[in-house]
């Protein structure tokens, strides 16, 4: 369409009429064919020459047709505006059929870990989350100031700006690295690594299809089984520099946080439902992000707490699960430990070593009970 207007082609549309009719000086066909390479190479259609009365009535309904939309030019102007959307359509019809997923449950034995007791420890959630929920408050509220400016238009000044440069404290960066979200949810990623995607030609393209009223199209209606398959596989989008995993992850988990867990590694999200018994293949990123977090908050479902707990039970059952297994292999607690670099997975570990002392001692109970 570009073209034809910067060569002189002056076009006008009417969302009503679905008709093809194309229309030469004496020359005329109706056809089932969209004026694309597909409709008239690949797809099977059907046209109809007119003759040469045919054709003369067929200019006289065009006319009247085409004075009828003399208000609805096609601009390039127009066509800018609009591309966005275009590309969220197009994006979503490519995921609309996808290929089934087999899966299935297994009871999962661990050997002198007595899983079911562990499992249901932690969901219980028989634990002091005063901290998650406290924090999860302050998160909430910048969320929502951050989707109240983001509905006004997309700017990337809202997603991101360099050190010293005005506004910064109040980006999307800046909420995901050092806010209250950034306590609860860190992504382990550095400055650089969401700089460049956020600063990407193709970024307003990203944000268009994890949010859209962010170009003013519907939100997403994730409870749907298949829409959420949907938006899973559609937030990947590969050609963008440090745009693989982590950070496609994480803004979806931001902006639909009842669907997602914060969890940013497909490999964590698997090796958790492992644990549980799920065994999958899914072929996909898409699939397994949607795979493993519907098998994981469909396990979780009966917690009462958000999805900022539930990610904290159960990467503290993946880390006691690790611990045991290590320590059964003969490693030594301490050296565990120190083999971890980042505070909070010593924590899990040290939290760990507790939850498998009190199995223990829970265990031998039972034994001179019976």
């Amino acid at each position: 369409m570009k073209y034809l207007i910067s060569n002189g082609c002056e076009m006008r549309y009417d969302n009503d009429i679905h008709l093809k009719l194309y229309l030469f000086d004496k020359k005329g066909f109706v056809s089932s064919s969209n004026l694309t390479q597909s409709g008239f190479e690949n797809s099977v259609e059907l046209t109809s020459t007119l003759d040469e009365r045919g054709v003369e009535k067929c200019k006289d309904f065009f006319n009247k047709i085409y004075d009828d939309a003399s208000g609805r030019q096609i601009t390039l102007a127009l066509i800018q505006d609009n591309y966005p959307q275009y590309l969220l359509l197009k994006k979503r019809a490519k995921y609309k059929k996808p290929n089934p997923i087999i899966q299935g449950i297994v009871k999962v034995e661990i050997e002198n870990l007595h899983i079911d007791g562990l499992v249901e420890f932690l969901f219980k959630a028989d634990q002091d989350f005063s901290y998650e929920i406290e924090t999860a408050y302050e998160a909430n509220k910048d969320r929502e100031y951050i989707m109240t400016r983001l509905k006004s238009g997309f700017r990337t000044k809202d997603f991101y700006v360099r050190p010293g440069d005005e506004g910064r404290e109040e980006t999307l960066y800046y909420k995901f690295m050092y806010g209250k979200e950034g306590f609860l949810a860190g992504t382990g990623l550095r400055e650089k690594q969401v700089q460049q995607p956020f600063e990407h030609e193709r970024f307003k393209e990203i944000m268009s299809f994890i949010y859209p009223p962010i170009i003013g199209m519907k939100d997403w209606d994730l409870e749907v089984d298949k829409v959420f398959r949907e938006y899973c596989n559609g937030i990947f989008v590969q050609g963008i520099p440090q745009y693989a995993e982590a950070l496609p992850i994480r803004l979806a988990s931001y902006f639909y946080p009842s669907e997602f867990l914060p969890i940013f590694k497909l490999s964590h999200l698997e090796r958790m439902c492992n644990i549980l018994g799920l065994r999958s293949e899914p072929k996909t990123k898409g699939d397994k992000l949607y795979t493993y977090n519907r098998f994981l908050l469909g396990k979780m479902k009966s917690i009462p707490y958000d999805n900022y707990v539930k990610s904290k039970i159960v990467y503290q059952l993946f880390f006691t699960v690790e611990l045991h297994r290590r320590l059964a292999t003969g490693e030594f607690y301490e050296d565990i430990l120190n083999s971890y670099r980042e505070s909070w997975r010593k924590d899990y570990i040290k939290k760990g070593m507790e939850l498998l002392v009190l199995l223990k001692k829970s265990d031998n109970n039972e034994k001179k009970i019976a």
